[in-house]
């Protein structure tokens, strides 16, 4: 509970914030107006251009002239209404110190009671537990940074939104509420109201709005939807499983979907398309366990592609050249040896011919 002197002390660094604040939205209505008068000098320059080529017939540079005042009609239109915006905010005066305790007050009546950090110069509020549709995902601490608030302009987060009890979505441990990532709130359509707010110094509206939308589910726009919050997201490609519909791959200890992940054909097994091999024959998936090595060529097989430790294709290329070597053997062996093995195996050896075959028989005493 803040006592009265912390209280005080408070609501003089609220005070000092918004006097800055107030501060940096003259600059930045400056800046602005430098803006909208520059974009008005262009549009004078580009009327004249326009005005020229319309003179002298040039219908091109005339299309092209009107081209860019059309853009910069669009673009003083959109620095107008940004420019008023800011104006008006400038009638907003830096609240009282008594305004600013009572806001502190009001703040413990309706939402509990804030804390003030000195150190870090912020003023938070702790919500409730927050159930979303059945999701429980704790209670928040929504922590006003003081010292950022003068920069909201710019473009600066100025609020912090922490998970007292973090049960972010399974895909990002960043997001601990469908409408929170990195600790930053999404506001949605409530922007404008709570910036409002805090130029006002209506600090417990401003902690109100926020617990509100905390508490609020809009489908349209979460960072991550309650319907795959609590799902598991797949290691590879980060789809979201049901618990029923995820692949544990017992390789790398991760949860794959149907996709990411496969079975080893010879025990069944799902692996993941990090971990599994192809076998190099069928092309058919093997698990690590599975898989055997070629002892001749290296190549992995599958258990049914490989014999003896040697792959198909290696037992092929070894019985082609076991027939090769043995024609070339019978092709080489002398005629005798041929012959031989040739009776050996049962057939008719070359004919042995008589001496003299063929020559005419000469006796002695006889002429002619």
């Amino acid at each position: 509970m803040l006592d009265q002197k912390t209280k005080v002390r408070a609501a003089v660094r609220v005070r000092d914030a918004l006097a800055e604040m107030k501060w940096q939205r003259y600059k930045q209505l400056q800046a602005r107006l430098d803006k909208f008068t520059g974009q008005f000098a262009d549009l004078g320059n580009e009327t004249k251009k326009f005005g020229i080529s319309v003179q002298r017939n040039w219908l091109a540079a005339a299309k092209t002239g009107f081209d860019r005042i059309f853009r910069l009609l669009n673009d003083i239109s959109y620095t107008a209404g940004q420019t008023r915006e800011m104006a008006g905010s400038l009638d907003v005066n830096v609240p009282s110190l008594r305004f600013i305790t009572d806001e502190l007050e009001q703040i413990s009546n309706d939402l509990g009671e804030p804390e003030y950090d000195n150190n870090n110069n912020t003023i938070s509020v702790t919500t409730d537990p927050v159930n979303l549709e059945g999701f429980y995902l704790g209670p928040f601490s929504i922590r006003l940074e003081l010292d950022k608030l003068p920069e909201i302009y710019n473009g600066q987060r100025c609020c912090r939104i922490v998970a007292l009890e973090p049960h972010p979505a399974a895909t990002d441990d960043c997001v601990t509420h469908p409408h929170v990532s990195n600790e930053q709130l999404c506001e949605g359509d409530g922007t404008t109201a709570i910036r409002n707010a805090l130029e006002n110094g209506r600090l417990c509206d401003f902690f109100s709005m926020v617990t509100n939308i905390l508490n609020t589910y809009n489908p349209d726009s979460p960072y991550v939807s309650l319907d795959d919050w609590d799902g598991l997201p797949c290691y590879d490609c980060g789809y979201v499983m049901g618990e029923g519909n995820a692949y544990f791959c017992q390789y790398c200890e991760h949860d794959y979907c149907e996709e990411c992940s496969t079975i080893c054909i010879s025990c069944d097994e799902t692996v993941c398309l990090g971990c599994v091999q192809k076998c190099s024959s069928c092309d058919e998936y093997v698990c690590p366990h599975c898989v055997l090595e070629c002892s001749e060529c290296g190549r992995l097989c599958c258990s049914g592609c490989i014999e003896d430790g040697i792959c198909l294709e290696c037992k092929q290329e070894m019985e082609a050249q076991n027939e090769e070597d043995t024609e070339e053997q019978t092709c080489c062996q002398p005629a005798e040896t041929k012959a031989q093995a040739g009776t050996q195996d049962g057939q008719a050896g070359p004919a042995v011919q008589p001496d003299r075959l063929g020559q005419a028989a000469v006796f002695q005493g006889q002429e002619g």
